[in-house]
């Protein structure tokens, strides 16, 4: 029962909600609706405010967070994510 309460179940479902608003929104965009259809416009919108809310989440009531933001004050991890980052849109 510990092991239930220590999982960041905030962080857990926003990060979902991210993950699928997002990549529905791209994935709807242009073939099953157009680019310019609320559905889309909605998805895109609403998936990226959810990352505040993933944030908002991790630094103020996670106890243990998925992503600790203590990871974005070096530079150098920021560095390695944003390589990481493109390297995957370049694929």
């Amino acid at each position: 029962m510990d092991g239930i309460k220590a999982v960041d179940w905030a962080g857990s479902l926003s990060i979902l909600a991210v993950t699928l608003m997002l990549l529905l929104g791209l994935d709807f965009g242009g073939e099953t609706f157009p680019w310019d259809s609320p559905t889309v416009i909605c998805l895109i919108a609403f998936g990226s405010a959810a990352i505040l809310l993933f944030v908002l989440s991790e630094n103020k009531f996670a106890k243990y967070p998925l992503m600790p933001m203590v990871l974005f004050k070096n530079r150098s991890n920021v560095a390695a994510l944003l390589v990481t980052l493109v390297h995957g849109f370049v694929s």
